[in-house]
């Protein structure tokens, strides 16, 4: 009977960069060749098989991935099947934003931010990964958010436990402020964000209730951990992944604060559609329209505004929503939030909240289905709509 497959990295921080080594075991099955990507900024130091043998590698081109850094194709390949390689690699994948690269990643003495989309860990492997595990050596130096300090061997121990894999947040210990609440928990270096960590709270809770009680079947909310990278980076979004929240920071007043947090909760609900895909324009659209009809709900004018002359003013310059070849377009969060503002100013906020809960509701989450969804439940005039701007 096959164990697992497993990829277990050691990851050692070192000021602006940082070496790993990604051991990745077969479960028992034997393989000639393992293919991956991996950043392109990266320098591969070595593949070794479970004897610490050399294994050859190529260098198979590069490729811009959905949503991620230009990568580097590796093929690994040897006559003799292996069933464990390990790849030493080191490097640095810091956020640019004008380059468009390695989004909310950072790597410095005090901050460090790595995840999926700079694909700073082997991804795209050609053989599922069931396990997956990263140790954070010296760790009495840090605090890593969602992770497990081993006080024996001076390790963080993070993953296995439904955390988005290999997502890293890690600040330095003598200079990390946290500040915590029944609802959320916020990390943050900068002292400037410290009156708006204690102040979002507020906002958060309303937000909640509102998706909970008003818009949206219930759902058992986890206590959120807000990650805040200013001032090591200092623009880009904001990112969720189950119970915890990546942001610049939580905003400088209760309008931008306002704005991150309903956009980013509702995607607890908003969510399902192919992202890697113009599908995506369903999850985006569903969670900014989520915000606006909190905004719609309070009354607030200004967050409304806020959140769609934005997307109302880019929109007509942007690409369709459905493309010839089924890729993700650009634009497609503003294009499809401008599209729904077609049938809200036309049909009003029930309309608007019906078709929010009919999505929540789907299964298939894709535009056909959508649309089926909404023709059934008696928003055929809506429907109507969004086909003549989509399939036009």
């Amino acid at each position: 009977m096959n164990k697992q497959t497993s990829m277990k990295i050691d990851l050692e921080l070192s000021g602006d960069s940082f070496e790993a080594a990604a051991r990745l075991n077969l479960g028992g099955i034997c393989e000639k060749e393992i293919s991956f990507i991996l950043n392109s900024d990266l320098d591969i130091l070595s593949v070794t098989d479970g004897e610490d043998v050399s294994v050859p590698y190529i260098k198979n081109g590069e490729l811009i991935p959905v949503f991620r850094a230009l990568s580097q194709k590796i093929l690994v390949k040897r006559d003799e099947p292996f069933s464990e390689i390990c790849i030493r690699y080191r490097g640095s994948v810091q956020f640019d934003e004008e380059k468009k690269q390695n989004w909310h990643n950072a790597v410095t003495e005090d901050f460090v931010s790595l995840n999926w989309y700079s694909v700073w860990f082997p991804e795209d492997i050609s053989v599922d990964i069931e396990s997956d595990y990263v140790f954070v050596k010296n760790g009495h130096k840090w605090t890593v958010v969602k992770a497990e300090y081993d006080g024996i061997n001076d390790v963080w121990v993070y993953g296995n436990k439904g955390f988005d894999p290999f997502n890293i947040v890690a600040y330095t210990k003598e200079k990390l402020s946290i500040t915590e609440n029944p609802f959320m928990k916020v990390f943050f270096i900068d002292e400037s964000i410290e009156e708006a960590a204690r102040g979002c709270a507020d906002i958060y809770c309303e937000i909640i209730n509102f998706y909970n009680n008003v818009l949206f079947e219930r759902k058992d909310i986890p206590k959120l951990d807000v990650v805040c990278a200013y001032p090591y980076i200092t623009s880009g979004g904001a990112y969720k992944r189950k119970d915890l929240m990546w942001c610049v920071s939580p905003g400088s007043d209760s309008l931008k604060q306002a704005r991150l947090f309903a956009h980013e909760t509702a995607h607890i609900w908003c969510c399902g559609a192919d992202c890697s895909s113009w599908e995506d324009w369903l999850n985006e659209t569903t969670a900014e329209w989520s915000a606006l009809l909190f905004a719609l709900y309070k009354k607030d004018d200004a967050l409304f505004e806020e959140i769609i002359r934005p997307a109302v003013d880019s929109a007509p310059g942007l690409p369709p929503i459905k493309t010839a070849d089924g890729s993700r377009p650009d634009g497609v969060h503003e294009k499809g939030t401008a599209l729904f503002y077609k049938v809200y100013k036309k049909y009003g906020y029930e309309t608007m909240v019906r078709m929010l809960q009919c999505f929540d509701r789907l299964k298939n989450r894709n535009t056909e289905e959508f649309i089926a969804a909404l023709r059934a439940m008696g928003l055929g005039y809506a429907a109507d709509i969004l086909c003549e701007e989509i399939y036009k």
